[in-house]
């Protein structure tokens, strides 16, 4: 009886349209969840395990396509306007050659990494300056503190030096 039950699943899968055999029965869907306090669920679709759709793809890429080499193309590239725009995007050169754009990539890549280093290196250039100059202005500072220190002791000597010798023309003028 198994067998003549699944013959008869066959047949009745045969007789059926392409279109209904597609169809995906929605007795075999799960219903949405009631919804709890304060929380909200997406809606989750459950297939069939008989269902008949199979995903055979195969990965490809698109084949590369040239627009500057395609002939229906020549008239509209041929504008005058048009070859400035693409001139001034960067993808034809002067003679109105394509530039090869990955070779253009690396270029700029390597230009660029130039510039970070060139920008990297005057970065350092002025902080070695800054650096240079604040300790410039701290041996100033230091020379100009000095200056009155000694400044001050000369005064403090030469002020020392005039009370000695006033006491001794006090004492001598005393005694004598």
């Amino acid at each position: 009886m198994a067998v003549h039950m699944s013959s008869h699943n066959q047949m009745e899968k045969s007789t059926r349209s392409w279109h209904q055999d597609s169809a995906l029965p929605t007795s075999n869907l799960s219903s949405p969840r009631p919804k709890t306090a304060g929380a909200t669920r997406r809606r989750t679709h459950e297939f069939p395990e008989d269902s008949s759709f199979i995903n055979d793809t195969v990965r490809w890429s698109m084949p590369s396509y040239d627009p500057f080499g395609d002939t229906n193309l020549r008239q509209y590239f041929d504008i005058s306007a048009h070859r400035k725009h693409l001139y001034k995007m960067g993808l034809i050169d002067r003679q109105g050659h394509t530039v090869n754009l990955q070779k253009r990539t690396a270029k700029m890549h390597i230009i660029e990494e130039e510039f970070k280093m060139a920008e990297k290196k005057e970065t350092e250039r002025a902080r070695e300056e800054q650096s240079s100059r604040k300790r410039m202005e701290i041996l100033r500072q230091h020379a100009l503190e000095q200056a009155k220190k000694d400044e001050r002791i000369a005064k403090l000597k030469e002020e020392r030096q005039i009370r000695q010798e006033r006491l001794r023309a006090f004492q001598e003028a005393k005694m004598g």
